[in-house]
């Protein structure tokens, strides 16, 4: 995250909060690109084979201490 924030000359959350808080168009496009970007993100992992376990198989692996042999 730190070498991704000196690329662009700053931090995303930075992008953000400062934009809003200048009442800057900015700040809100941002947000708004971020939310669809983090949707559409969720949406697709399945194509790409990044399947989320059901919860209550992690709580179980978690319980029985095997949560690093989790994928």
């Amino acid at each position: 995250m730190g070498y991704g924030a000196r690329l662009s000359y700053g931090c995303n959350i930075g992008a953000f909060f400062s934009g809003v808080a200048s009442t800057s168009l900015h700040g809100w496009v941002w947000i708004i690109a971020a939310l669809i970007g983090s949707w559409l993100g969720v949406r697709w992992r399945p194509v790409f084979g990044l399947v989320n376990e059901p919860a209550s198989r992690r709580t179980e692996a978690i319980e029985s201490g095997a949560a690093l042999r989790l994928r």
